[in-house]
């Protein structure tokens, strides 16, 4: 294996949100708390916390939880496809703010990756098990237990991960829901004709450099030919 294919294969994306979220979790109170999302924050236009809120949590309890956890399916899913774990990262943080905002109207402040762990669970599932014919009971069967592991949370009012939030602190269920549908919704809706064109051509390029180069020169041959026609 060459650098090029080591470098791509190496989940430097996972570990380094992952590193960002354990970085950000280790400031000082005052500063976590600027990070923190909040209805307040909001009002005053503070729209960084749509995607900072997820990277703070409320204790070392937390952290840990929250972030075993997303390091094992972010660095799943960027093997199995890295622009996925791009648009999680990236469109999946601030709708799930908001979404939470609106469905609580009384929160005091939400902090915590748990909810973009369950997008990220929930898309690998869908990429490598519903998705495909070969896995795809093994799939409905991974669904079933995420579904089973949100109805136990809801029911014992605490994470399985983290049981011990803080003092205070009270599980959101209503998070992982949300995060789960937009896990889903990122990885099973349509890419745009432009996108899938690019990633087409970049892994047809990445995937056989030798026979890119060859038709290229072919192309540039016969272009050659016409034009002294």
């Amino acid at each position: 294996m060459g650098a090029a294919e080591r470098a791509r294969a190496l989940p430097w994306l996972a570990l380094s949100a992952a590193a960002l979220s354990w970085g950000s979790s280790r400031l000082p109170a005052a500063e976590q708390a600027g990070f923190a999302l909040t209805h307040a924050a909001l009002g005053r236009g503070e729209l960084w916390r749509l995607w900072t809120g997820h990277l703070v949590h409320f204790s070392d309890a937390h952290l840990r939880g929250d972030l075993l956890a997303f390091v094992v399916w972010a660095a799943l899913l960027e093997r199995d496809s890295r622009p996925a774990l791009w648009r999680i990262l990236l469109v999946a943080p601030p709708l799930l703010s908001l979404a939470i905002l609106l469905g609580c109207a009384r929160l005091g402040e939400y902090r915590g990756l748990s909810g973009l762990d369950c997008a990220l669970v929930v898309a690998l599932i869908y990429r490598r098990g519903v998705a495909t014919e070969r896995w795809r009971g093994v799939g409905w069967l991974c669904v079933a237990g995420f579904a089973a592991k949100c109805g136990y949370e809801l029911w014992a009012g605490r994470a399985i991960l983290a049981p011990d939030l803080g003092a205070d602190v009270k599980l959101l269920p209503l998070a992982h829901v949300l995060g789960a549908g937009l896990g889903l919704a990122v990885v099973a809706l349509p890419e745009p004709p432009r996108a899938r064109c690019f990633l087409s051509l970049r892994a047809q390029i990445a995937g056989d450099p030798v026979e890119h180069r060859s038709r290229r020169r072919s192309d540039d041959i016969a272009v050659g030919d016409d034009h002294a026609l």
